[in-house]
């Protein structure tokens, strides 16, 4: 070993303190910059191993509504494209309630990583994301709710089937954020993926498309050379599709424009059929009156028409029987006189021959007709007694006449009762509808509650038969056998019957059930009178039909009775006239018995009176014989005419009869068939009302649906918007583009942070390398006096400074590239789901930074070495001459100089004496309170974000989306929930919209409207204040933005702020106001401002509401509720991003209180090396050892003092800066700084001094004072 060698390492070993003071501080320097550097590259390169595992798509498609044939036709005509996969997609609702994205399982694109089991092999079959694997394993079933689609209740389903088995889990590139995976356009936070094979799927539809191109192949996703290309082909596949959002949007508005008119049609056509059914009954109810009013009359002429008939054929038969009597009567006058003309000629011939006989016989014959007049009056009572009955005609009844079943006055009340049941029909009908549409509301009700029991998930019935089972299994348990099991089992059962839930849905449904069957028994009391009244009208009806039948009968026999007398006419006359002739005779006997009697009486008397005049009475009576013989002869002529014309009359009357007969039933026939067709008629006619009224609501129901469906499409047809065609590069997709551009911001962080830290230790290590070389001066001048060269001499200091150099650095880049950069990376990537940091070695970062390290320290020894080699020889020989001594400023303020004490007069002249080091300390400890000042004062922002932002400034829980085109009926409910919801405490209504910013400098920035209804219920639930006065806000005054839009728009009030809608058209705002704001960009304005600026109507479509914490996700369940976002959610995700940079303030607290340490120590040590000699001799004066301490420490402490102020401005500075560089773009940390920003990094400061001058202070008592005071200073 050379001697120069020997004497280098001594130099190490002698001043091992200076060597490992440099050694920490190029170390810190380097550790910090090489691990902050390979940070951002660890990050890119972990993303991209992951997106190559699962061979990530280079281009996504994404189109909601599905991509068409055409569109399929111009991806196919697509060049350059080497891969292309297409994916159906869908969310899904699990009855765990967790939000699930499925899709079909790739071939080739986007492969999903499986961690554990397998892919699905069936349909039945689902892969899982791996984070759900802590609430189903493999094996398990997974069941979903089916989808609804607001815009279409009777959309077919998307899915053949909705409960899949577990058979694996997996992570996927599309989803590398595993504690936000993102929210549906419902604002549901999305808790996992899955996939399912595609025949999964009964929707065909393809809604998204992945491609990988041929010329990005071998390309880094974030390599500029990928994403200029990429976005070349984004802006070709913009070009291709740039005609079909509109396209479509037409097509699907002329279509939904058709169904509204086949509606409108249909409708028309609808009530068109209602009122001809209606009609057609009136029309009918008219006709059967006319046909009941016809069949009245008709049956009322008829019975006239019978009547008069009857009446004729009764007074022809009386006037026949009248004529067969008269002709009877005269016949037996006839009879009479001809018997009398005989016994006249005989008693006047007996007359003539006795009247001679004498007086004798007069008298005997007088007695002898007296006797026989009395027995001939009697004869001739009897004879008047035959002949009266013959004269009536009574003969034996020939056939039994029917009597009628009911009397007249039954079947006038029966007639009465019919109408008062038809009057009494209408009014039971239509209490019978109004009870039928009750019941069905009722049981809509119960239906509605039924639903809702079977929602809580539990079956009683089931239960009930589970519980019933486990009964039997624990009666069958033999002694000694362990029915706990059993018994939890039925006990957990038993609980779930008596859940809050289900036992409140059970009394809902069994009161409704209760008003349902008291609505069934009405309707069926109502009903059951009127099929009552139906079944008395029949039987009167049938009473009054069997009445008429038996008259028809009755007169039927009559006819038939009458056909058989007048059959049995000339028996009857051959009997009465052998009677009439046997009557006649006796008649004539008993007359002629009388004539001779009266005879003999009359001649015997006129004998004893008129014996004389006898011959001229005989005369006489021979002479009236003869008339009466002519008139008797006359008489039996017209008795001869008279029966001739009276049996011609009863020939008529019999054919009258008959034909009246005849008449008669065929009115009947007519008369019962047109009765029978008529009650068939009111029969049908009641049918068709009955009918009607019960499908009329029905009808009228359907109609109305039919009606607001029809409303509801032409308010969808107002909000229907233009397909969405979203192209999503690689380089831009959510979550990816988000981790990259955390490590963009690394690298730019590694720009600011580690470069200050990395100077100040350079700084220092100067400041170690100019003491080193000022204190071995003569050494120098000895090394020269021997003839070593200068650049021998200059290489020792140069090799000292670079192997500190090299020493501190190799280690400092080892552990930066492998320990710090792995904590800030997992830091960042810790809710990434990537298979693991993609570590490795970064020689270049470390190489760069030993080597410009080592180029510093050496070339400052240099520098410093090549200045004292300037000197001669002899003049290094010589110790170096003290400075001219001049008097400081403080010495020229006379008043205050002479006010100070000796020591502060020291202290002061020192300070100012060698004002390098003071530079040096200054300058080294304001560096050390300013990366503190940083640390703290970014953890003070990262805090206290989350709470300002969410507490102070947005005071609400939730914001809900609406729109009330989408079922008006079911808005109203929700806006009626709403006003009576107890844990609402504040509901504030708006407009809202999504607008988009441009910037230059990354991906358009998102921004969100909102017009309040009011400007003063905003000030409820949003505080809008200027962040740096908190002065409120006047939203009248103007709109407003929030201050990170303004910051990167470099936006002032007074300048305008250009916005695009999502149709591309632009609209300029004046912007009046700045307001604080740290998560996402928005735009305030009120009513007036925005519909002149946007020329739209205002319309409400959001509500801010402030719950206390309370949960109303239950407001998703309406239809016209198209997204509810919760808070917490977007909290949770600013609070991932804060939560990411603490780690950042930790490296940097950490950092900077072990650089103030050893800056600290290392000028400490410095200013006591340098100033030995005057610390010994101190001491010999005789100054305690706290007063020497202190007498160097003065120095320190007011040095310190004074970087910390100045490190106050120059952190305050760099907090500035830092946190514009380690939040996105849609995030701000406060700038504001606190006392506590302030007050710690100055108390952990001053501790750290503190502590090192109690380290001190025992090194100043071991400093060798004899050997100090032979040096020379």
């Amino acid at each position: 070993m050379t001697p120069r060698q020997k004497d280098f390492i001594r130099e190490i070993t002698g001043h091992k303190l200076r060597f490992t003071s440099l050694l920490a501080l190029i170390a810190i320097g380097v550790f910090v910059l090489v691990g902050l550097t390979v940070t951002g590259p660890i990050m890119r390169r972990t993303i991209q191993k992951t997106l190559d595992e699962g061979n990530h798509y280079d281009l996504k498609l994404d189109v909601a509504e599905g991509l068409e044939d055409e569109d399929l036709e111009r991806l196919s005509a697509l060049d350059g494209v080497a891969e292309k996969e297409y994916f159906h997609t869908a969310f899904l609702t699990s009855k765990k309630r967790e939000t699930v994205y499925i899709s079909s399982l790739p071939k080739r694109i986007s492969l999903p990583n499986i961690t554990e089991g397998r892919a699905p092999k069936a349909v039945d079959e689902i892969l899982l994301d791996h984070s759900l694997k802590g609430k189903y394993s493999i094996g398990d079933t997974i069941e979903f709710e089916r989808e609804e689609n607001p815009f279409d209740k009777d959309a077919k389903p998307v899915f053949n089937r909705y409960s899949y088995r577990v058979t694996g889990f997996a992570r996927s590139i599309l989803f590398l954020d595993d504690e936000s995976k993102g929210a549906t356009q419902r604002g549901d936070s999305i808790d996992g993926f899955a996939y399912v094979l595609p025949l999964a799927f009964r929707d065909p539809t393809i809604t998204q498309a992945q491609f990988q191109f041929e010329d990005l192949k071998g390309l880094a996703v974030y390599s500029d050379e990928y994403v200029r290309l990429n976005e070349r082909h984004k802006e070709g596949f913009k070009a291709i599709f740039s005609d079909r959002p509109e396209k479509r949007l037409d097509e699907r508005i002329a279509d939904i424009r058709g169904d509204i008119r086949d509606g409108e049609k249909d409708i028309a056509e609808g009530y068109d059929k209602l009122d001809d059914g209606w009609n057609a009954i009136l029309d009918g109810e008219a006709e059967w009156a006319r046909g009941e009013k016809d069949f009245l009359k008709g049956k009322a002429d008829f019975q006239k028409g019978i009547a008069r008939g009857e009446a004729a054929l009764k007074d022809s038969k009386s006037k026949l029987n009248m004529a067969r009597n008269s002709i009877l009567f005269q016949e037996d006058r006839l009879s009479a006189g001809e018997k009398a003309l005989l016994d006249g000629e005989n008693a006047i011939a007996a007359g003539i021959v006795d009247g001679l006989a004498g007086k004798d016989r007069a008298l005997a014959g007088i007695q002898t007709a007296d006797e026989a007049l009395e027995n001939i009056l009697r004869e001739e009572k009897t004879i008047r007694e035959a002949k009266e009955r013959l004269e009536r005609g009574e003969a034996p009844a020939l056939r039994s006449v029917p009597e009628l079943p009911y009397s007249e006055k039954t079947i006038a009340d029966a007639k009465a009762e019919l109408s008062a049941i038809d009057e009494q029909k209408d009014a039971l009908r239509g209490k019978s509808i109004a009870a039928q549409k009750e019941l069905m509301e009722k049981q809509a009700r119960y239906e509605e509650a039924l639903a809702t029991l079977k929602k809580t998930g539990v079956d009683e019935q089931a239960i009930g038969e589970r519980i019933k089972a486990l009964d039997e299994k624990i009666s069958d348990l033999k002694e000694g056998e362990d029915g706990s099991n059993l018994e939890k089992q039925k006990a957990e059962l038993e609980n779930a019957l008596k859940s809050p839930a289900y036992l409140k849905a059970k009394r809902e449904a069994d009161r409704l059930k209760g008003e349902r069957d008291k609505a069934t028994r009405s309707f069926e009391k109502r009903k059951d009178a009127m099929l009552a009244g139906n079944k008395r009208k029949r039987e009167l009806n049938v009473m009054i039909a069997a009445q008429n039948g038996a008259k028809d009968a009755r007169e039927k026999a009559l006819a038939q009775l009458e056909r058989e007398q007048n059959n049995g006419a000339a028996k009857e006359e051959v009997k009465l006239a052998r009677a009439k002739a046997e009557l006649a005779a006796r008649e004539k006997e008993v007359a002629e018995q009388k004539e001779r009697a009266l005879a003999v009486k009359a001649k015997s008397e006129e004998a004893l009176r008129k014996l004389d005049a006898s011959r001229r009475d005989l005369a006489l009576a021979e002479s009236e014989l003869k008339n009466k013989k002519k008139e008797i002869e006359a008489g039996s002529a017209e008795i001869a005419a008279a029966k001739a014309k009276l049996r011609e009359g009863e020939s008529e009357f019999q054919k009258g009869k008959e034909s009246l007969d005849a008449e008669r039933r065929k009115g009947k026939r007519k008369l019962d068939l047109a009765e029978a067709e008529l009650y068939e008629g009111r029969a049908d006619l009641d049918e068709a009302r009955a009918e009607y009224a019960a499908e009329k609501p029905d009808a009228l129901k359907d109609l109305k649906e039919g009606e607001e469906d029809l409303a509801r499409a032409r308010d969808i047809l107002n909000i229907i918007e233009k397909p969405i065609y979203e192209i999503t590069p690689m380089n831009e997709e959510g979550i990816a583009y988000t981790f990259l551009d955390y490590s963009d911001r690394i690298d730019q962080l590694s720009m600011v942070f580690p470069v200050f830290l990395f100077a100040i230790a350079l700084l220092l290590a100067s400041t170690v390398m100019n003491r080193m070389v000022d204190e071995e001066r003569i050494l120098i001048g000895t090394y020269k006096a021997l003839g070593y060269s200068d650049g021998a001499i200059a290489w020792k200091y140069v090799l000292f400074g670079t192997l500190a150099a090299l020493l501190g650095g190799i280690p400092g880049g080892i552990l930066g590239n492998f320990l710090l950069s792995s904590v800030v990376a997992e830091a960042y990537l810790s809710g990434a789901s990537v298979s693991g940091l993609a570590k490795g070695w970064y020689p270049m970062h470390i190489v760069f930074s030993v080597i410009l390290g080592m180029l510093a320290t050496g070339f400052i020894a240099w520098i410093s070495a090549r200045k004292s080699l300037r000197h001669k020889t002899a003049t290094l020989l010589l110790p170096k001459p003290p400075a001219k001594g001049t008097r400081i400023v403080l010495e020229r303020i006379t008043p205050l100089w002479k006010r100070l004490s000796f020591f502060q007069k020291v202290t002061a002249r020192n300070l100012f004496r060698d004002k390098k080091r003071m530079a040096m300390t200054i300058v080294g400890v304001m560096g050390c309170v300013a990366l503190l000042l940083l640390g703290f004062g970014i953890r003070t922002s990262v805090d206290g974000l989350v709470n300002k932002q969410f507490k102070e400034i947005d005071r609400y829980d939730y914001m809900v989306r609406f729109e009330p085109a989408i079922d008006r009926e079911d808005h109203e409910a929700y806006l009626n929930h709403l006003k009576n919801d107890a844990e609402i405490r504040t509901a504030v209504a708006g407009h809202m919209e999504s607008l988009q910013v441009d910037y230059d400098k990354g991906l358009d920035q998102n921004l969100i409207m909102v017009v309040p209804e009011d400007t003063a219920s905003l000030k409820k639930v949003v505080n809008l204040r200027e962040r740096k006065s908190g002065k409120a806000i006047d939203l009248t005054k103007g709109a407003v933005i929030t201050e990170k839009l303004a910051e990167i728009k470099d936006v002032k009030p007074g300048d305008v702020l250009v916005v695009k809608d999502e149709d591309e058209r632009e609209y300029k705002i004046p912007i009046a106001s700045i307001a604080e704001g740290y998560a996402g960009h928005y735009l305030y304005m009120d009513r007036k401002d925005y519909e002149e600026i946007f020329d739209k109507k205002y319309e409400e479509n959001m509500h801010y509401l402030a719950t206390g914490g309370k949960d109303v996700s239950r407001y998703k369940d309406y239809d016209s509720v198209v997204a509810l976002i919760d808070t917490n959610t977007m909290s949770d995700r600013v609070d991932h991003v804060a939560s990411n940079i603490n780690f950042i303030v930790m490296v940097i607290l950490a950092a900077s209180s072990t650089l103030a340490v050893v800056v600290l120590s290392t000028l400490t040590t410095i200013n006591i090396e340098e100033r030995r000699r005057e610390i010994s001799t101190i001491r010999v004066l005789g100054f305690y050892p706290k007063e020497v301490t202190r007498y160097i420490y003065r120095e320190t402490a007011t040095l310190t003092a004074v970087g910390i102020i100045l490190g106050f401005f120059v952190g305050k500075a760099l907090h500035g800066l830092v946190i514009r560089v380690v939040v996105p773009e849609f995030a701000m940390l406060d700038p504001a700084l606190g006392f506590m920003n302030y007050f710690l990094p100055a108390v952990i400061t001053i501790i750290i001094s503190t502590l090192l001058m109690f380290w001190f202070h025992g090194k100043l008592q071991k400093i060798d004072m004899v050997e100090a005071l032979k040096s020379v200073e």
